[in-house]
């Protein structure tokens, strides 16, 4: 059984074209670091949990009537702005047809728990989830069959014939699983030891520390998954590991 975390980015080249996503593949106790265009050109065999650096869902609030989420994933397959298909400015504008001329940010209840940004900031930059988000829900989007979403299909359990894409908060698992209150790699390195999974440092570093923690969450989560006791989940999804004071999970 395969786990995969896949580190966002938004960032495009100099052609406007989307650079490579970080991913993690964990088979066993090892980890393959390596970088993809897109996420279809993963190899699939065995793969049980995606868990991605996006968020996956709006605001109930701000969430457009009578559609899915797997209805946005699709609208933004086919958005562009000023002939821009990917980007900062592309992604913001995308999210902003949700706001309704609202002055606000809206948060989702995960986001609150979290303390995380929402989705519809374009600042801070270094901060932006937006162009990140907006670049995976294409992705997701352009194909929308091949995957099941967790928390809104059903229950985990219940998903089992093809892989569980599921939202990670690398933050969060930092913190509450690595014991790490900042990004020091070196408390990575030593989490790995300590629990014997192997990885070649060469191809750890930095800037893909967040797709291995994401990798080694979605594994922990398989052997111990959440249940949707969260409100609001089929428009709002949930951010995975994190726990809701309302509920008993």
């Amino acid at each position: 059984m395969i786990f995969i975390g896949i580190d966002q980015t938004g960032a495009v080249d100099t052609k406007g074209r989307p650079k490579k996503l970080h991913a993690a593949r964990l088979n066993g106790n090892h980890i393959e670091v390596f970088k993809v265009s897109k996420l279809t050109d993963l190899d699939l065999k065995d793969v049980k949990i995606i868990a991605i650096d996006s968020v996956l869902g709006l605001p109930v609030s701000a969430f457009p009537k009578s559609k899915s989420i797997r209805d946005l994933f699709q609208e933004a397959a086919k958005y562009q702005f000023k002939k821009k298909e990917f980007g900062m400015e592309t992604a913001y504008q995308y999210f902003q047809r949700y706001l309704d001329k609202r002055s606000d940010f809206p948060k989702r209840q995960c986001e609150e728990l979290a303390q995380a940004n929402s989705v519809f900031q374009k600042h801070p930059f270094q901060k932006n989830i937006g162009c990140g988000t907006f670049r995976i829900w294409k992705e997701l989007g352009a194909d929308p069959n091949w995957f099941y979403l967790w928390p809104h299909d059903d229950d985990y359990k219940n998903l089992k014939t093809k892989p569980v894409i599921i939202e990670g908060y690398p933050s969060l698992i930092w913190k509450k699983l690595i014991q790490s209150p900042t990004r020091k790699l070196e408390n990575l390195i030593n989490y790995l030891k300590v629990n014997k999974i192997t990885v070649s440092e060469k191809n750890l570093d930095p800037d893909s520390a967040d797709a291995v923690v994401l990798a080694i969450a979605a594994k922990q989560f398989h052997l111990k998954p959440q249940t949707r006791d969260f409100k609001n989940y089929e428009q709002e999804g949930w951010i995975m590991g994190l726990i809701d004071s309302d509920s008993s999970t």
